[in-house]
């Protein structure tokens, strides 16, 4: 092994060591000196590394609450990823300049940056890879963009870009497996608030297929709310990615109003234990 290899290895290792202490510690000084360090550069020819430390340089950001920043290292790393993961790049730089939406909405580049933000997610859908995870990858994208579209009081657009994809069940080996569709898991709960902020059963309960390891509970509950809040226990419990993308929303759902009023009553009474509340909320779901 080269000497500058065995160099650049040990820098790597040193940045990452510095993030994941930065971040365990909840150290903001270490952190600021991980983003302050640009020998990232460096990485430039090292594909994996440059995309790994770019996507450390993002959750930095965000644990700052700068989401517009955080969105610059997923631009950044783009260029330098394989064709088959372009996608999940532009992905999650769109999900920060929605998060930037999210907390930020009454800004003036607002206009601007929700732009950027469907453009990104367009990008996103037209290089997702030929192959069996496709149909996944497209619903991921696809609820984030309707997301996206009901944050611009444009909900019922929303509702139409999903009923146009193919909600596939998620095969057994795959949600069994916690390496698959981490993506897929991560995001879905996006593209589920979309339905349920606008009353739509039919959507619901065809998003809810998705997620579901029991037909038994999908075909034989008629109480929605039942029926959607044991396949997201399911779902919480073997996939924790699901539980973090909802655990997101929840925590943030202060900053939901006035784009997602009936997304903000589910989730605080979920907060609050109202189930009785809540089967009459869906009850009203057509």
């Amino acid at each position: 092994m080269e000497k500058q290899d065995i160099e650049s290895g040990d820098v790597y290792k040193e940045l990452c060591e510095k993030f994941e202490q930065g971040k365990s510690k909840r150290n903001a000084e270490v952190l600021r000196s991980f983003l302050n360090d640009d020998r990232i550069i460096d990485f430039r020819g090292q594909h994996a590394e440059y995309l790994h430390l770019r996507s450390l340089r993002a959750e930095a950001f965000t644990l700052f609450g700068h989401y517009l920043k955080a969105s610059r290292e997923y631009q950044l790393a783009v260029a330098y990823a394989p064709p088959t993961r372009k996608w999940e790049f532009l992905l999650q730089q769109s999900e920060m300049l929605l998060w930037h939406l999210i907390i930020n909405k009454s800004t003036d580049e607002a206009s601007d940056i929700f732009l950027k933000c469907e453009k990104t997610l367009d990008k996103a859908m037209e290089n997702i890879p030929a192959g069996k995870d496709k149909i996944f990858q497209q619903i991921t994208v696809a609820g984030l963009n309707a997301f996206l579209k009901g944050l611009n009081q444009q909900t019922s657009e929303g509702v139409s870009l999903l009923k146009k994809m193919n909600f596939l069940p998620v095969p057994i080996p795959q949600y069994n497996d916690k390496n698959e569709l981490v993506i897929l898991f991560r995001y879905f709960f996006m593209g589920m608030a979309v339905a349920i902020e606008a009353k739509d059963r039919q959507l619901l309960l065809q998003m809810l297929k998705v997620i579901s390891i029991d037909d038994q509970t999908l075909y034989g509950e008629k109480n929605l709310f039942r029926l959607l809040w044991e396949t997201m226990n399911q779902a919480f419990d073997m996939r924790p990615e699901f539980a973090e993308g909802f655990n997101q929303l929840f925590n943030q759902r202060n900053h939901l109003s006035p784009a997602y009023p009936n997304l903000r009553y589910f989730l605080d009474n979920v907060g609050a234990g109202m189930h009785t509340a809540l089967d009459l909320f869906f009850s009203e779901f057509k």
